[in-house]
């Protein structure tokens, strides 16, 4: 049996848990990719960009520097 989650509206000031999970997996992406390209294009280093990515964003919001509106252009 499948398990469904109902999700209602976010109270004022809070996001849904799976719009954070959106806007956090497109910033680490974003920052990935912006470490690749600073890295010269050079392949075989993805992982390890994707990892030092996903620890800034969640340092980022952790500290409340990451928001849907801060990440609202990616």
């Amino acid at each position: 049996m499948a398990m469904v989650r109902k999700m209602g509206r976010a109270k004022a000031g809070t996001e849904a848990p799976a719009r954070t999970e959106a806007v956090h997996g497109a910033a680490v992406a974003q920052l990935a990719y912006e470490f690749y390209e600073l890295r010269g294009r050079e392949d075989g280093h993805d992982v390890e960009d994707w990892l030092k990515a996903e620890v800034i964003v969640l340092q980022r919001a952790a500290n409340g520097h990451l928001s849907q509106a801060h990440w609202r252009r990616l």
